[in-house]
């Protein structure tokens, strides 16, 4: 998962103020325990289902088209506003589309027949005033379609395929980091019914959030502190650490390494972090986004040969 994060000033909102948030469906709840914020989409309970509800002794034939894929070529009209769309070098059609999320986590006010003036003004600097603190779900939420092919694979793709990916997430990123009403860029990818997909043609989403998760919130916290006792920046610290030991190692090239953190928290947990001192992905150069499909679909090569995908 690759994010951005963009800081914000605070604003204490009274309780009055946030009365008209309620009312929304998707809404992100506060829990002032944990610090955590929880996002609460009743809508994408109607998404399409494309697994098996029964599990299968052999893995089903995945054909290259479906009819009634949403994502499949000839279903354009279904999935609504193109975003962004690149040329297919095999035929007349396209091999990339980017388009709004009809089930989305959180929505822009745009999209919206309301008055949004409030909320709007209160999203740009907000800080819980109460125990059960809650913000309207406003913010971006885009899916990647990968490729016009319904049985595309990532592990099976080719270096140009992922560097068009990473092209896109480059280029919606620029556009949706330019919101003031966002905070927190994510990319990700579920693969699988478990990693909670609902549909088998391959894509990826991108979400911009109106506040800054709490484990991400930790982590520059964590980097910051570590600057100040060491006046190094901790993850250039690692690099040299991970490639001195070569214990670890996963794969490498001019640009990044990717590796198993030495407290790796999950099974087959991969870490792709870049050599060079980089303060977020929309950084990263044309040359960068090519050298980084590459040791993706080295690491994607290893997790599904390992895990027999």
């Amino acid at each position: 998962m690759l994010s951005l994060v963009k800081p914000s000033p605070c604003l204490l909102l009274q309780p009055n103020e946030l009365r008209r948030f309620y009312s929304t469906n998707n809404n992100l709840r506060h829990n002032p325990v944990t610090n955590e914020w929880v996002a609460f989409a009743s809508g994408r309970s109607g998404r399409p289902n494309q697994f098996q509800p029964k599990r299968q002794k052999e893995k089903p034939t995945v054909p290259s088209k479906v009819d009634d894929c949403p994502f499949c070529v000839g279903n354009e009209k279904i999935t609504g506003e193109t975003l962004l769309q690149y040329p297919s070098q095999e035929s007349s059609g396209w091999s990339l589309r980017v388009v709004n999320n009809k089930y989305p986590v959180v929505q822009h006010p745009s999209s919206r027949h309301e008055d949004d003036t409030l909320q709007l003004h209160a999203l740009k600097s907000f800080i819980p005033s109460r125990l059960n603190a809650q913000l309207p779900a406003f913010g971006h939420h885009e899916v990647v379609i990968e490729s016009p092919k319904h049985d595309s694979r990532i592990a099976t793709s080719s270096v140009e395929s992922l560097t068009q990916l990473l092209r896109a997430f480059h280029s919606r990123g620029q556009h949706i980091s330019k919101d003031p009403i966002v905070k927190h860029l994510l990319y990700f990818k579920n693969q699988g019914k478990k990693a909670g997909a609902s549909l088998l043609h391959p894509h990826a989403q991108i979400v911009g959030l109106p506040i800054v998760t709490s484990n991400v919130q930790d982590r520059i916290e964590h980097a910051h502190r570590y600057f100040q006792r060491n006046g190094r920046c901790v993850v250039c610290d690692l690099n040299k650490e991970e490639m001195t030991s070569n214990e670890r190692i996963v794969s490498s090239n001019s640009d990044f390494i990717a590796f198993v953190p030495y407290a790796a928290n999950t099974p087959f947990q991969t870490w792709i972090v870049p050599r060079k001192h980089r303060d977020n992905f929309l950084q990263s150069d044309s040359s960068e986004l090519h050298s980084l499909s590459s040791i993706l679909l080295d690491v994607f090569k290893r997790l599904a040969r390992g895990l027999n995908e």
